[in-house]
């Protein structure tokens, strides 16, 4: 799904800034995503209480794990579904640029995932301050109804 731009030109500044925002926060709700899922799945399969139904393997402190048990505890965790919830819709929302407008992407990624620098990115990309400055709003403009829906357009 892809907007013409003239559909969403001029977002309100607390949409943008809300978008913009969520681009940067992505890579630390990946990080805290894998944390937490490898978190639970380690509880749950490396259970020493009794009854748990994993057997000692080797004499050892290791345990067979419960494989059902650890993917029922994954998907019934709360926090790993609003992880999922802020993650997916800007992975699509990523992918979608990529296809669409590959230099747009990539001036994202090295923005808001990757922390670097504007004149980082003018080097790198070759472009003056200002069309990075207007890449950002057009990327921003487009990634924004993605994650916000009917709230993302200019209405």
């Amino acid at each position: 799904m892809t907007l013409p731009v003239a559909e969403v030109r001029s977002l309100p500044r607390h949409i943008f800034r809300s978008t913009e925002a969520e681009l940067y926060r992505y890579p630390s709700y990946v990080r805290e995503y894998r944390l937490t899922k490898r978190y639970i799945e380690d509880v749950t399969t490396c259970s020493d209480s009794p009854g748990s139904g994993s057997e000692p393997v080797g004499g050892g402190p290791l345990r067979i794990p419960d494989l059902q048990k650890a993917i029922e505890k994954v998907q019934d965790s709360r926090r790993l579904r609003d992880l999922e919830g802020c993650i997916f819709p800007i992975e699509e929302a990523m992918g979608l640029l990529k296809e669409t407008m590959p230099d747009h992407w990539q001036l994202v990624e090295m923005k808001y995932f990757r922390g670097r620098s504007w004149l980082e990115i003018q080097a790198t990309l070759h472009l003056s301050e200002r069309r990075c400055y207007d890449i950002r709003r057009e990327a921003i403009e487009h990634v924004a109804p993605l994650l916000w829906g009917a709230y993302g357009r200019n209405t």
